[in-house]
């Protein structure tokens, strides 16, 4: 009997399915200090992946929302 060499999908974890990943909730929250302000945005999915960024170049949190 010989031994098998892994193979690399033999790791993958089959628990995510990135085709079934749906945004299940977007927030924003704006935080500053002096005169600079920017609004952090929080993304929530079905599968349990939160994942943070940011509203790029002073846009205002209301074009993040509207992609809600």
């Amino acid at each position: 009997m010989t031994e098998q060499t892994p193979r690399p999908e033999d790791n993958v974890a089959t628990a995510s399915r990135p085709s079934e990943l749906k945004i299940t909730d977007l927030r924003t929250a704006t935080v500053g200090w002096d005169n600079w302000f920017f609004t952090i945005v929080r993304i929530d999915t079905n599968q349990g992946v939160s994942g943070y960024g940011e509203v790029r170049d002073f846009a205002s949190k209301n074009y993040a929302l509207m992609l809600k």
